[in-house]
């Protein structure tokens, strides 16, 4: 009930719009789909889950081709699900790029602290 007066209401205000759909999910959805596409590229992870987020750490020697794949499911993951719930990380091995960043494309990778890597938008 609440959501079609949601929907009334938006038609109302917006009559250019035709059609309004409000999907609700349930977190352990948009959870479920982080864990099923990183397991399916192969990469190891460690999941920690707060009151208000889930923080997915991906770990290991990684490749730049394989740092490229993350950096861009990443970006699709956030363009379609939001940054509000799911949070990615990616900690890195020590490896001779220590205390470095670098770019591929319009990518960025910095080392903020220790060995965990972020990406810049």
């Amino acid at each position: 009930q609440l959501i079609d007066n949601l929907i009334k209401g938006l038609l109302q205000t917006m009559p250019y719009a035709s059609n309004i759909s409000i999907a609700v999910l349930d977190d352990n959805v948009l959870e479920s789909q982080a864990i099923e596409t990183l397991s399916a590229i192969g990469l190891s992870y460690e999941k920690y889950k707060t009151a208000n987020n889930v923080y997915f750490n991906i770990i290991g020697t990684l490749s730049d081709s394989e740092l490229n794949k993350i950096n861009n499911y990443v970006d699709e993951y956030y363009k379609q699900w939001g940054k509000q719930y799911v949070r990615f990380n990616v900690n890195l091995k020590n490896q001779d790029t220590n205390n470095s960043s670098f770019s591929y494309g319009d990518n960025r990778f910095e080392k903020s602290q220790g060995s965990k890597w972020t990406f810049q938008e």
